[in-house]
């Protein structure tokens, strides 16, 4: 059993596992009084109904015996829609009147009645069931298995767990509240768009499985993600030290990638200067000495344009402005070199429309060089 120092008002996390708890082999004299403690009045036909069980049956087991016996052969009924137990007399309206509840009926009367009868006796609060999610590998637990049980002391066995629910309707253990309140239709009634109102059909119990896998990855991985998880996390991977080698792996990825950074700034291709301007170039030359003008390996860009605006004067305003676009490709700010690329062939591509027709018109040097 678990128990917290404080009210749980956000969520929390703890390992749990089997155990073989230790027998207790005596009860306390104020634990006895405890446990066999009721109000001084109320409820007289329950009183004497435990009564009648303590001096049929003075053995404490038999009594227990017995008092299943009433509970499994009455015509008592499990619903979660009993009748509003009315008077100071609940416990007898519900044992003989109103015969129907759920377990938290069940357990309170018969811890009243073995505490009446002289067996020390309490309510135990928990969960009962729940639905494995076979993806995850995890146990849901939702609020609707929540459920109420009695533990009684007998002196050769200590806390003793009784299930009155179970006595009568085992349906409700074994399979689950869903099929224990199926005829009613009352599971989930105030919740219509809950998805495990309708688990019983395979789309929505395959959604809601996802949906509940994918909380549980949630608060596993980033709520429940505190420093000690972090710990475990980095000792696996880096063994004992973990954290102390994961800073330094850190330090030295960072370092590095700095320094690949520094090494490629360093020796990148230079995306603008002479390279561009000399391929652009020697282009140029190489197209307007086939249409027979004297060009050189050394004369630049703009005297090549300066000479076919004297051997074409028709087309000097397309070769200005050519030449225009040219130097501001080539002289402004850097460019990628993809960018730079492209930028050439549609220089080249632009040039070879300028209307250059005929043979181009010398002058006397140009003739003299030619």
């Amino acid at each position: 059993m678990a128990r917290f120092v404080a009210p749980l008002n956000h969520p929390a996390a703890y390992d749990v596992w089997p155990a073989q708890p230790a027998r207790e082999t005596s009860l306390s004299w104020p634990d006895q009084q405890r446990y066999l403690r009721l109000p001084r009045y109320g409820n007289p036909a329950a009183r004497e109904l435990a009564q009648r069980l303590a001096e049929r049956y003075p053995d404490p087991g038999q009594r227990v015996t017995a008092l299943l016996s009433l509970f499994r052969e009455g015509k008592y009924r499990y619903t979660l829609k009993p009748p509003v137990l009315q008077g100071a007399h609940r416990i007898d309206a519900f044992l003989f009147s109103t015969l129907s509840g759920f377990c938290e009926h069940f357990a309170g009367a018969t811890a009243f009645v073995l505490r009446a009868s002289g067996i020390p006796a309490r309510v135990v609060a928990g969960y009962q069931g729940g639905a494995w999610n076979e993806d995850g590998q995890f146990l849901v637990i939702r609020q609707y298995d929540a459920h109420a049980w009695v533990e009684a002391w007998l002196p050769d066995k200590g806390w003793t767990r009784l299930d009155p629910t179970a006595w009568v309707a085992p349906e409700r253990v074994e399979l689950g509240l869903r099929e224990a309140v199926a005829e009613e239709g009352s599971f989930l009634e105030e919740a219509p768009l809950s998805l495990s109102r309708y688990a019983h059909v395979p789309l929505w119990a395959w959604l809601g499985n996802r949906m509940e896998e994918i909380n549980f990855q949630w608060y596993k991985w980033v709520v429940q993600f505190d420093s000690r998880r972090q710990s475990a996390l980095l000792q696996r991977l880096f063994g004992q030290g973990g954290l102390r080698t994961a800073l330094w792996a850190l330090i030295g990825g960072l370092a590095t990638l700095l320094a690949l950074i520094a090494v490629w700034m360093l020796w990148r291709p230079r995306r603008t200067g002479g390279g561009a301007v000399s391929e652009l170039g020697a282009w140029l030359r190489q197209r307007l000495g086939k249409k027979g003008l004297p060009v050189t390996p050394d004369m630049p860009i703009g005297a090549l344009i300066g000479v076919c605006k004297r051997s074409w004067p028709e087309a000097s305003a397309e070769l200005e402005r050519w030449s225009q676009s040219a130097e501001r490709i080539l002289y402004a700010a850097a460019l990628p070199e993809a960018d730079l690329q492209r930028e050439l062939r549609r220089l080249k591509h632009q040039f070879r429309r300028i209307r250059l027709h005929g043979r181009p018109r010398l002058t006397r040097n140009q003739e003299q060089t030619a």
